[in-house]
């Protein structure tokens, strides 16, 4: 099922390419996992969608932030498809954004939500940079000063999820493994406490009506976990939490990256100096987000994945070749 949602993402980039010279810019099309999947926008209908202006590194940016484009309201409602319900199953979705060029970049949807980590500046869908109208839209991505993470002539947005695991058993944990990276393995608090120290302090976020904190939670940051477990493809690739129960989280490896604008977020195994209790040997801490939700007690696996997957890539190579000679045989005729 990913791999068919993602396909269409390619096959979208691929026909964008059909467009001849002259023909106006193409459109940007949603797909995969959500309720308004086939539609397209031109830039001037995305400028009747709203102007949200912000500035990043210096450019200002005007267009629509992308929570919006997928539906999202400030109460969490979206039009984006979640599956196998549970708990904030909008939690397992992520979006894959790409260019007419090829280029892409995979956001999780927790980290644009503003129930959860999308409490600053959010991702932009923009149709005018510095003044100037675009002929094909940009992602932004504010938080990364570097850039990296932003799409330029933007012509592709696919929702797409990963399936609910099985409902564990929960209870606490004391261990949780690590799996999809150079060197897998299993961890225990001795394990973690053997990793450098992290506190973060005076973090609070909302348990349903009730504010939890502050408090001081110590752990290892997620990153300096990874990097030492050895990671591969960032922008493509996503980190999944999943609890005891089986309560499951995704987040994007980009939005985890201190070079990306990263806060420091934690696999914390200590609370004010205490262990934590009925949370587990160890749980995932995000200073910046509004709710709980994306934070996993009782972790009991840790996984790395890529999303694009090489059977798909090399079709997909194929198909753009394909329409870049259909095109440059138009352009010639």
């Amino acid at each position: 099922m990913k791999t068919t949602i993602r396909a269409l993402g390619w096959i979208a980039v691929a026909l964008a390419l059909l467009i001849p010279p002259g023909a106006g810019s193409a459109p940007l099309t949603l797909t995969g996992q959500i309720s308004t999947a086939g539609t397209s926008f031109t830039i001037g209908q995305l400028q009747a969608l709203g102007n949200t202006s912000e500035t990043v590194n210096g450019n200002q940016f005007v267009g629509v932030s992308l929570w919006s484009l997928l539906g999202g309201t400030s109460s969490g409602a979206s039009n984006v498809v979640t599956s196998g319900g549970g708990n904030n199953p909008i939690l397992r979705n992520y979006i894959v954004a790409t260019g007419s060029d090829g280029a892409s970049s995979l956001l999780s949807v927790g980290e644009i939500d503003p129930l959860f980590g999308g409490t600053g500046q959010p991702d932009l869908v923009a149709y005018q940079e510095n003044g100037a109208l675009l002929t094909t839209p940009i992602l932004v991505v504010p938080q990364d000063p570097t850039g990296t993470r932003d799409v330029s002539i933007l012509v592709s947005l696919s929702v797409l999820g990963v399936a609910r695991p099985p409902v564990g058993p929960g209870g606490t944990t004391t261990q949780f493994d690590l799996t999809g990276v150079t060197k897998p393995a299993t961890y225990d608090l001795g394990a973690l406490q053997a990793l450098p120290v992290t506190t973060d302090f005076g973090v609070t976020f909302f348990s349903g009506a009730n504010q939890n904190g502050p408090h001081d939670y110590t752990g290892v940051a997620i990153w300096t976990l990874l990097s030492d477990a050895g990671i591969g493809d960032i922008l493509h690739s996503y980190f999944l939490a999943t609890g005891s129960d089986g309560y499951e989280v995704l987040f994007s490896l980009g939005e985890l990256d201190p070079a990306f604008g990263a806060p420091s977020d934690l696999i914390a195994y200590g609370v004010d100096g205490a262990s934590l209790g009925s949370a587990g040997f160890a749980r995932t801490v995000l200073p910046g987000d509004l709710r709980g939700g994306r934070y996993v007690s009782n972790l009991a696996s840790l996984q790395v994945a890529t999303v694009d997957e090489p059977p798909v890539l090399a079709m997909t190579g194929l198909l753009v070749a394909g329409m870049l000679a259909l095109r440059r045989r138009r352009v010639a005729a």
